[in-house]
């Protein structure tokens, strides 16, 4: 296998696009590739805390937790906000929550990919 290095190392801040107006210092969410916009309660989607104000449509750095963005072809449509698992043969497919058991998760979707064998982002669980 060839060499392999994350699009973002664990804990590193990454620029995201706000798609409604977020304040610096609380939680946000991933709402569409590269997007997000303010943590809803209980939300499965939490991807980081916003670094600074940012009205929607502007650019916004999120501290992310320990979690490296990686990214990996699909074997099925994955889209912006899901969870994804491994599907065998190197590629990613929908985590199910509440069907799939949860040591399968490996972690939420932040740029979808709606063709096989192209690839999609996620940050690691």
């Amino acid at each position: 296998m060839g060499d392999y290095t994350p699009v973002v190392a664990g804990g590193q801040p990454e620029t995201f696009t706000a798609s409604a107006a977020v304040t610096g210092g609380t939680p946000v969410e991933v709402t569409g590739n590269m997007q997000v916009g303010p943590a809803a309660s209980g939300t499965q989607k939490y991807v980081g805390i916003a670094g600074h104000d940012a009205p929607a449509g502007e650019k916004v750095t999120v501290h992310m937790p320990a979690g490296s963005i990686e990214e990996v072809a699909v074997s099925a449509a994955v889209t912006a906000g899901q969870h994804v698992k491994a599907s065998g043969s190197g590629r990613v497919a929908p985590f199910t929550v509440g069907t799939d058991a949860e040591v399968l998760r490996l972690g939420l979707c932040v740029s979808g990919q709606a063709t096989v064998g192209q690839t999609c982002r996620y940050l690691t669980a």
